[in-house]
């Protein structure tokens, strides 16, 4: 796979767990402001990262907007293949 590919995949990655550890955190903590500006960050960048993404390599999910002018999210390998 390509090392680029794989860079941005492990950012997704990361950035999609922190998200989650965060709003877990923010379910206990809500009085707290910091988690939230932090959250807030990590979406931002999670969006940017998930648009080069699929800027580069095509759709990360086999719903939502379509770029192309055809199905291809069978042309890729599926995830536990990575």
């Amino acid at each position: 796979m390509d090392p680029k590919r794989r860079e941005l995949l492990r950012q997704i990655q990361e950035l999609e767990f922190a998200a989650i550890e965060l709003t877990l955190f923010m379910d206990i903590h809500p009085e707290q402001r910091q988690p939230v500006d932090d959250y807030n960050q990590i979406v931002e960048r999670l969006k940017q990262v998930k648009a080069e993404y699929e800027r580069y390599y095509g759709p990360l999910m086999a719903f939502g907007e379509s770029k192309v002018d055809r199905w291809s999210w069978t042309d890729d390998p599926w995830p536990w293949e990575l």
